[in-house]
């Protein structure tokens, strides 16, 4: 009797590590394999020139090779998880429980990601309703002086008197001092 619980005992804790181990592969397996097919995504937008088809057409600037490439490694590291719990015979609602967890996560990353993104969006709508900078306005931000040429959703194209182009992000004209030397009519 003693035999046969000591042999199930045995069993059981044989097959608990055996779960355990092979959770832990399919974690690293799915990290790596996250990582890689993130990258591999990130390039691949990057080399199909997706970046400029989306400025074109939407007139904004996002980290679109970024943005795809995180969202395809997040999603590989939520299967691979899944993956693992499945592995380790987890009941339903803690199976819920962190499902809910890496949505959270992969949310919260998402949206800080696009933090800066953001920022330039509702200060380039600021500019815009509040006339802070208009084209033809020769100004001073941040250490670049020059005519504003252009406001754009993300960004206020500014010419140096040296003929250099430069893009402002909209996010410093709400938060440092602009000063506006002249307006041309």
């Amino acid at each position: 009797m003693a035999a046969d619980f000591l042999g199930t005992a045995v069993g059981m804790v044989s097959g608990l590590f055996n779960s355990v181990v092979a959770a832990a592969i399919i974690l690293l397996i799915g990290l790596i394999a996250g990582r890689v097919l993130g990258k591999l995504v990130e390039r691949v937008v990057r080399d199909t020139d997706m970046q400029s088809a989306v400025r074109h057409v939407l007139k904004i600037n996002i980290p679109l090779g970024e943005v795809i490439g995180s969202l395809v490694t997040y999603f590989a590291y939520f299967l691979s998880v899944m993956l693992a719990l499945d592995v380790l015979n987890i009941e339903n609602a803690m199976f819920s429980i962190v499902a809910g967890l890496v949505i959270m996560v992969i949310f919260l990353s998402i949206v800080l990601s696009l933090k800066d993104f953001l920022t330039n969006v509702f200060g380039g709508i600021y500019v815009h309703q509040k006339g802070v900078v208009r084209p033809g306005d020769i100004v001073r931000v941040s250490g670049i002086e020059g005519t504003v040429v252009g406001i754009e959703l993300i960004d206020t194209r500014i010419e140096t008197v040296h003929g250099d182009l430069m893009f402002v992000p909209n996010s410093l004209l709400i938060k440092n001092a602009i000063r506006v030397k002249r307006r041309r009519s």
